[in-house]
């Protein structure tokens, strides 16, 4: 990645204004990190404790130096030049960066993390001691499920049995289910166990699997690790190139084709747009004729449609600023919005996915029927409009496996003293497992698509096949928990192994840089923005507080949209892994195939 630098001019008046300027001149290259600290805690203090004055400027001066602090822990650089505080971009995979020692990544990663983490901790305090309480009547400890380190020596030194001395079992995280030995349930012992993660916790719409590895070796039951399992997010690049859902390399692989096979793989690019077409209701927008003809007028018009709803949704949401509570007959059940709201934001998303596959069918069917496809159809992939018709063919077959096909295992790991002796290792294999398969179908093979569903107008229920995990290292420079881990076939009993596959790495974009102080006051210091679009509702889009951080960035500085979604980078450059769970997933995932062949018998 190049390094670029981001002018860092905040919307600031007056003495504010001034100030900030009087100190920023101060920053140049020779600024230590431990100096440019002190220099924003010194600004914090003033402004927190002298400054009793303009609340809205003072609320916008603590949020700059606040935002400024977490960018600067995540190796964000700053230097006064020619009149402006300039931030430079962190370079991710430099030379420099592969020169850097594990332990010495992962020092440097905790310590940007550290603030996220230790303000989470706090908020958790009663449930902690809680958790951690002896009550001889109604529970004991949760300490009591963690293993003693000698006592686990001893048990190992002890045996000549390995499958005795220690007994993993996967346990399925149930929120009506009890733990036998503490009578906590599961879920909040799972919950306290993930606080003692590097990375701060985070709740997540959509499916989600949690699992305690307890020992049955050992009377308690202690606990081993954790695992957790969400859905995927939607845009992986790496991920996607694996599977085969990259446009650009798709379109690559079709030059080498022979017209008949090129001409089966357009067909096939059209039957996914056919799919995605018919999984929305478009009766109350545009006729069945309209589908079976687009014309660029009928697309045109969609795309008014969805701007009229879209605007219709925010003065919907700016009414309800004024009201204190909203009737539940009149609530919707995706969060705190009206039915009314929901109602346009899925008529926008219905009007926008149906005009981009309308553009995909439209130019698909008229290459597919040309009477001279055989010398045309390589010159129309060459064209944007053939790569978009082949992107939104693709995105389309990607919609119907993102959220029930795949999981992220985005906690994973072991409980000391089990770490010692690879206890990581053993979660990673254990999330590849045929109970994960089974429990995923058996959750969820009766459930219906949210999402899907509201944009069909009726229940939707997808298969619930899990046929890839994937995952990110926490650390750059390497993962010692995943490299070369694998599932051997002589323990499948078969000519296959599943095995973690590393397939590249991420740019380093996310917001867990960015503190939970630091972002309620962004969100206070910039109050008239964020209602709109950011409503933490399901179906609204990715990522709510990145897309809050954003507008809220947007509203403090001045900057860009592209310069604060640069913002939130933060410099935590990960590997990418990920593994089929079926002989045939990518087949099965690409759509070439009807149904998964796993690895495993599942009826045992």
């Amino acid at each position: 990645m190049v390094s670029k630098s981001i002018p860092f001019r905040p919307k600031l008046e007056g003495v504010f204004r001034t100030r900030f300027y009087t100190v920023a001149i101060s920053i140049n290259a020779q600024t230590t990190l431990e100096m440019l600290e002190s220099i924003i805690f010194k600004e914090l203090l003033w402004v927190e404790n002298e400054c009793l004055y303009n609340i809205d400027q003072r609320r916008k001066y603590r949020a700059v130096w606040l935002l400024l602090r977490d960018l600067i822990r995540a190796s964000w650089s700053a230097c006064f030049r020619l009149g402006v505080l300039e931030l430079r971009l962190p370079t991710i995979g430099s030379k420099k960066d592969a020169d850097i020692s594990l332990s010495d990544e992962k020092a440097r990663i905790r310590n940007c993390l550290s603030e996220s983490r230790f303000e989470r901790l706090q908020t958790f305090e009663k449930f902690i001691n809680y958790m951690e309480a002896e009550d001889s009547k109604t529970r004991r400890s949760v300490l009591t499920l963690v293993a003693d380190g000698n006592e686990l020596a001893d048990r190992l030194q002890n045996t000549n049995n390995l499958r005795e001395a220690i007994c993993p079992q996967l346990e399925l995280i149930d929120d009506s289910v009890k733990d036998t030995i503490t009578c906590h349930r599961l879920a909040d012992i799972w919950r306290y166990f993930r606080l003692t993660w590097a990375t701060p916790s985070e709740n997540t719409p959509g499916r989600t699997m949690q699992y305690l590895i307890r020992d049955e070796a050992h009377p308690n039951r202690p606990v081993m690790g954790i695992i957790s399992l969400e859905n995927c997010a939607v845009q992986i690049t790496d991920r996607d190139k694996y599977i085969g859902w990259n446009a650009r390399e798709f379109i690559n692989k079709v030059r080498n084709e022979k017209p008949t096979n090129a001409r089966y793989i357009i067909d096939k690019l059209l039957a996914y747009v056919q799919e995605g077409i018919a999984g929305i209701d478009y009766s109350d927008i545009c006729s069945v004729k309209d589908v079976n003809h687009p014309t660029d007028e009928i697309i045109a018009t969609l795309l008014q449609e969805a701007t009229i709803a879209e605007k219709r949704r925010q003065e919907l949401l700016k009414e309800t600023l004024d009201v204190d509570e909203i009737p539940e007959d009149e609530k919707s059940e995706l969060g705190a919005i009206t039915k009314e709201t929901e109602t346009a934001l899925y008529r926008r998303k219905r009007t926008e996915q149906l005009a981009r596959l309308l553009v995909s069918k439209k130019d698909l069917s008229e290459i597919i029927t040309d009477k001279d496809f055989d010398t045309k159809w390589n010159a129309f992939l060459d064209t944007e409009k053939g790569y978009t018709a082949v992107r939104n063919a693709i995105v389309a077959q990607k919609s119907r496996h993102i959220g029930t096909s795949m999981l992220e295992l985005n906690v994973c790991g072991a409980i000391p003293p089990y770490n010692e002796i690879l206890g990581g290792k053993l979660a990673a294999l254990l999330a590849l497992s045929p109970q994960i398969i089974y429990d995923y179908k058996t959750r969820y093979g009766q459930r219906q698509s949210e999402i899907a569903s509201r944009l069909k107008g009726e229940i939707v229920i997808r298969p619930a096949d899990l046929v890839y995990l994937g995952t990110t290292s926490l650390y750059f420079v390497g993962s010692s928990q995943y490299n070369r881990l694998k599932l051997p076939k002589e323990v499948l009993g078969n000519d296959y192994e599943i095995k973690w596959a590393e397939l590249g790495r991420t740019i380093g974009f996310g917001t867990l840089h960015i503190g939970r102080s630091t972002t309620a006051a962004l969100v206070e210091a910039a109050e008239n923005v964020g209602y709109t679009r950011i409503n933490h509702v399901f179906g609204e889009g990715a990522s709510p507080k990145l897309r809050l951080l954003n507008f809220s960035i947007r509203e403090l500085l001045e900057v860009t949209p592209d310069e604060a979604s640069e913002l939130a980078k933060h410099a935590m450059s990960r590997i990418v892994y990920g593994a089929f769970l079926a002989r045939n997933a990518k087949e099965y995932l690409l759509g070439r195939d009807d149904m998964p062949e796993f690895y495993f018998n599942l009826k045992n």
